[in-house]
This record gives structure tokens, C-alpha cells and sequence, in this order.
């Protein structure tokens, strides 16, 4: 009696050892496993607008005009493949709505949006901190255009075909990103991003000038790795 009394003792000394080493060996934020999940937060996307006095004068004598923030719900699945321990390849597909207000003009568009992002987990800042850098390709589902009375005081949806060839937004854009987030210990991620546009939205060209415009966001948002549950 006492012998198997000894041996249970041992054995669960054994399995206590081993759980507390076990423990303290794995790393808090375990990213060396595929994961994949959710996001939901909010966006503020807007246009710049370069413009040129003359037709010829270099890029930091050009006039910048931002037009007034869409804001707006976004959301969409997330996707990471990690290679090493501190760079990982991640890929979203997320539905926001973007658009500008310039002037007595309103657009507004529903699209979907494929970031494909680099992120690296740095080792001189704290566990669960990344920075991000990628493209995101966007597409355009739908569009919608209102024109505003000059006292704003009546909002009239005018149809594109009404519109100038210069008025109408194209329905593909291309955008360089950028960002930082951090993972909790419990799956949850919370995040912050910045976006800027490479491809011309639509052009306004004019004798005495030449105007280009480019898409610009904002994003704040929360995650949640479901991948932990399997």
C-alpha cells in the first residue's frame, strides 16, 4: 500500500514539474502557428487632392486639398502565415465604405478591400507588439453621388451618367499601408492603420491647370484570433 502511495506521489510530482516547465518555456504570444480571425472597427477615408498652378512646376510647389473624412463602420476576416518568429505574411479581405466630400459634391462608394500585409514582431519591444507594411488593392461594388445646395440645406442623388467624365471615381485603386497592433494573450488584437493611394481616383484637367487626386484613410480596429479555438 505504502509502495503505490509512493509511486502515485511521484508520478503527480512529475506531472506538476513538468506542467510549470511547459509553462514557463512557451512564449506569451505564440505566433509560429497559422491563425485566422475577425476584425471590426471604424474607418475616416478621404481624397487628396494635388493641384497645379502651372503645367510645369516641381512636386513640392504643388497645392494639396483634402477633401472632408467618410466615416464608417469596416470589417472583414484576417489571415496569418508566419515564417520566422518575428516576420510574418498576413492577408484580409475587409468591406469599408470610402468616398469624399469636396464642395457641393458627395461620393460615396462600398467596396472591398485586400490588404496583403508584411509584419514584423520586433525582439526590443514588448511581446505581441507588430508593425505592419503592405498594398491593398480595393474594388468598388457600388457608388452613389449627391449634390448639396450652396446653403447645404438640401441633398439631391444625381445619377453618374449626369455627371463629368472628370466627376466620376474609377472603381479600382491601389494603396500602400501601414500600421501597428497589438496581440493579447487571450486572442484579442487591437490595431491602428494608415493608407495612402498610388492610382489616380479621376482626373480634373482644365487649360491653366492640372489636378490629381488620391485616395487617403485612416483605420482603428479590434480583433480576435478564432484559429485558438482548434
Amino acid at each position: 500500500m505504502c509502495y503505490k502511495l509512493l509511486i502515485n506521489r511521484l508520478l503527480l510530482t512529475m506531472l506538476v514539474c513538468t506542467t510549470i516547465n511547459y509553462v514557463k518555456a512557451r512564449p506569451s504570444h505564440n505566433i509560429s502557428q497559422p491563425s485566422f480571425g475577425i476584425k471590426l472597427g471604424i474607418s475616416f477615408n478621404r481624397t487628396n487632392m494635388s493641384q497645379n498652378i502651372q503645367k510645369r512646376v516641381l512636386n513640392w510647389q504643388k497645392i494639396t486639398v483634402s477633401s472632408g473624412n467618410i466615416f464608417w463602420i469596416m470589417g472583414g476576416l484576417t489571415g496569418e502565415y508566419p515564417f520566422t518568429y518575428q516576420f510574418a505574411a498576413a492577408i484580409e479581405i475587409i468591406y469599408e465604405r470610402k468616398g469624399c466630400q469636396q464642395l457641393q459634391l458627395r461620393r460615396y462608394e462600398e467596396s472591398i478591400s485586400l490588404p496583403i500585409l508584411l509584419k514584423y514582431y520586433p525582439k526590443s519591444i514588448k511581446k505581441g507588439v507588430n508593425l505592419q507594411l503592405g498594398i491593398q488593392p480595393s474594388l468598388v461594388l457600388s457608388k452613389r453621388y449627391f449634390r448639396l445646395e450652396i446653403d447645404n440645406s438640401k441633398k439631391t442623388e444625381i445619377k453618374e451618367e449626369d455627371l463629368e467624365n472628370e466627376e466620376i471615381t474609377r472603381s479600382f485603386d491601389l494603396a500602400i499601408i501601414g500600421g501597428i497592433e497589438y496581440a493579447f494573450k487571450n486572442g484579442l488584437k487591437l490595431g491602428t492603420r494608415v493608407s495612402m493611394g498610388i492610382l489616380d481616383r479621376y482626373n480634373a484637367k482644365g487649360q491653366d491647370r492640372v489636378a490629381t487626386t488620391y485616395s487617403a484613410g485612416n483605420q482603428l480596429y479590434i480583433g480576435y484570433n478564432i484559429a485558438q479555438w482548434f
